[in-house]
């Protein structure tokens, strides 16, 4: 199973490292990455494949959708629209819930904690994924869990 606690750990112990946003970037111990590496890079740490770009973690076949007044802690968070992405539902950005309506993400400033409550992630919320069924996945290819090929897109 998922331990949440070892998820938000691992996500603000990359708080004060300086890790720059680069879009398209993978390379979080490297210092750069993008919103979606940094949530496949926390993940990764604990075991779990979640894909690479936020397409791929938004439909995942082993992630459960989540109603907004039903969130936990560790909980992926998406948002559309945040760029022209291009993606089903326009989704564009996500994050790891971290409890109290907020959550840790990987911004255009680093990584950081912000509100949901915030008039801009309200607007843009798309939805939730849980994968608190998953035990260990760590022998499966990421390519498993959408079908597709994953790319270096956030």
């Amino acid at each position: 199973m998922i331990n949440a606690t070892d998820i938000i750990t691992t996500a603000k112990n990359l708080k004060n490292k300086g890790i720059k946003y680069s879009f398209g970037s993978t390379n979080i111990e490297g210092g750069s990455g993008d919103c979606s590496s940094f949530t496949q890079y926390v993940f990764r740490k604990n075991g779990i494949l979640i894909g690479r770009d936020t397409q791929a973690q938004y439909t995942n076949k082993l992630a459960k959708s989540i109603d907004k007044n039903k969130l936990a802690v560790g909980d992926l968070i998406f948002f559309k629209n945040t760029y022209n992405s291009n993606n089903t539902d326009g989704v564009s950005h996500v994050g790891i819930y971290t409890g109290n309506n907020n959550f840790i993400h990987l911004s255009s400033t680093g990584v950081k904690e912000s509100s949901l409550n915030e008039n801009y992630w309200s607007n843009h919320y798309l939805g939730a994924k849980r994968f608190s069924d998953v035990k260990s996945i760590n022998s499966l290819n990421e390519n498993y869990f959408t079908g597709e090929n994953v790319g270096p897109h956030a």
